[in-house]
């Protein structure tokens, strides 16, 4: 099981509307490949945890690097885990202030 953690920037374009619709999408694939994780956006500042089987997360990591939404796309942390912090949540949205108090009050 791996856990891995990035950040990016969305491209200047990208609506409320859009990105709404970017982590509705993700949730739908990511329950269907078995990938968890959260989302936390501040402006156009994306940080991501996905967590899931090491196959599942690299695939999904490399389209995320294609992605032409994403730029400045830093990886934080790769972790092999042996269990899944965020089981319940194919892809949740959490204000960024709430992923940073959450990651230290669990990681």
């Amino acid at each position: 099981m791996l856990r891995l953690a990035y950040i990016s920037q969305l491209e200047a374009d990208m609506t409320d509307e859009r990105i709404a619709q970017m982590i509705e999408a993700a949730a739908l694939a990511n329950a269907s490949h078995g990938v968890t994780g959260v989302i936390a956006l501040e402006g156009l500042r994306v940080c991501q945890v996905i967590e899931g089987e090491r196959a599942d997360v690299d695939r999904l990591f490399s389209n995320i690097m294609g992605d032409t939404r994403h730029t400045a796309i830093i990886e934080l942390d790769r972790t092999e885990v042996s269990a899944r912090r965020y089981p319940e949540w194919s892809m949740v949205r959490l204000p960024m202030v709430d992923m940073v108090l959450h990651a230290y009050a669990v990681l």
